[in-house]
């Protein structure tokens, strides 16, 4: 009967698995201070990717949209608030059609930032 003979070989040194460690811990540990940053801001901020979704938000962003009966559904990390303003901008929402164009231009590099303040309903 013919058989396989698998050989595994760890090309990874020791210090060099260490100096993995200490980089992947210090790459935590920034993250986790950039987070705590924009945390600690009273600006409601949410990030974005390039196709609109939410990749994070503040403490400031949540408190907001739950006070103001906002759906986690729409407005909470993974969704993408693009395609949430594109589907409220058709049902007539025109601060909606306004947020939506904004992110565009943000994303398409047409404008460094965007801001919108609008009265909630």
């Amino acid at each position: 009967m013919p058989f396989i003979r698998i050989k595994y070989r760890n090309i990874l040194d020791s210090s060099d698995y260490d100096q993995a460690q200490s980089l992947e811990a210090t790459l935590q540990a920034s993250e986790l201070f950039a987070r705590s940053v924009v945390d600690a801001l009273s600006a409601n901020i949410a990030i974005m990717d390039e196709r609109g979704t939410i990749i994070a938000v503040n403490r400031a962003w949540r408190q907001f949209a739950l006070i103001n009966g906002g759906n986690p559904d729409y407005t909470d990390e993974d969704v993408n608030y693009l395609a949430v303003c594109d589907a409220a901008a058709i049902q007539g929402e025109e601060s909606s059609a306004e947020m939506a164009a904004g992110i565009r231009a943000v994303i398409e590099c047409t404008t460094d930032e965007f801001m919108l303040e609008y009265q909630l309903q």
